[in-house]
């Protein structure tokens, strides 16, 4: 297991732009300094991390950041993250998403309720609504015929369309166990001129256990040898998808590729691929404040999903075959 310890950076003198309201938890955008190079004076969204009234401390900081060197090693683009500090505060910061500041951001919730020809709305999908689940209409039917006419986010090879690229964001949900793709955790870009493109994924917090003890992961842990870590893999459903509440993550993904454009079938057959040789070990490293037991049970969890995911797909091409 590799031995470099991720070092945080102190973002203290970074100066507060602005509130971010969407989500349950605490967050708000930090423009970066002067000296912070050609990038001074972008946008980055800051998130302390929970820490629970009994002193124990969640990791979805360190999560997140894993996320997203998975996401890069896979060629998936996703929000930046850094680990950082503020105030004495452990936390992360997510990069702006957006190319320039000329792009608008428009949320799956308002871009699928401002289209005519699927079933959603707004109204009937507010927060308290979403935690019992999907919101009515969140479907990836929903979801693939609102893509119709918008292109991939700038950057991905030629030929793809945004479905296939959401593909993308559900191979990568389900190799890390992120639940949390509902409507306002995918959005579209609009430019001055041009086509409406799907944005690089964003806001991935919610993979890898990030919610549970040491005590708890140890637990799974040495049970292994009796299915504890793949039962707990399993409970990873796509219950942010409307129809899907106990659909395995690997199993949406997969049956979602058959609707992809033929290259995208092929590209994101690939993803697949890519993944399983993956060497986890060597992509992760620890950070400060971080259990040696988080470290390997997310490691454990990523190896697990992988191989489930590869099953997924090869059950879905033998059944279309």
């Amino acid at each position: 297991m590799g031995t470099e310890i991720v070092k945080r950076m102190d973002v203290s003198s970074w100066t507060r732009s602005l509130t971010e309201t969407l989500g349950q938890s605490e967050k708000f955008w930090l423009k970066q300094p002067a000296d912070g190079g050609a990038t001074a004076g972008e946008l980055w969204l800051y998130k302390p991390v929970t820490v629970h009234e009994n002193d124990t401390r969640q990791i979805g900081d360190w999560c997140e950041y894993a996320v997203w060197q998975v996401a890069q090693s896979l060629n998936i683009q996703s929000a930046e993250i850094s680990l950082v500090t503020r105030d004495g505060r452990d936390g992360c910061l997510s990069r702006n998403v957006r190319p320039d500041g000329s792009w608008a951001m428009i949320t799956g919730r308002r871009w699928l309720d401002a289209d005519p020809d699927v079933s959603y709305s707004s109204a009937a999908a507010r927060l308290s609504r979403r935690r019992s689940g999907a919101s009515p209409g969140h479907s990836l039917e929903n979801i693939r015929v609102s893509l119709d006419g918008v292109v991939a986010p700038p950057g991905y090879p030629d030929g793809l369309t945004a479905w296939d690229v959401f593909c993308a964001y559900l191979v990568l949900d389900a190799v890390v166990g992120n639940r949390d793709r509902h409507e306002e955790n995918w959005s579209i870009m609009r430019p001055l001129r041009g086509a409406d493109a799907l944005a690089p994924a964003y806001d991935m917090e919610s993979s890898l256990g990030f919610q549970l003890q040491d005590e708890k992961r140890q637990t799974i842990l040495d049970d292994v040898s009796d299915g504890s870590l793949l039962r707990y893999a399993q409970r990873g459903t796509a219950w942010r998808f409307e129809g899907h509440k106990k659909t395995p993550l690997v199993e949406v993904a997969a049956s979602s590729m058959a609707f992809c454009s033929p290259r995208g079938r092929s590209w994101v057959s690939g993803l697949v691929a890519r993944a399983s040789e993956l060497d986890f070990v060597r992509l992760l490293q620890p950070v400060d404040g971080m259990s040696a037991v988080a470290l390997r049970f997310s490691l454990m969890l990523l190896k697990t999903n992988v191989r489930r995911l590869e099953d997924a797909f090869s059950n879905s091409r033998s059944a279309g075959s």
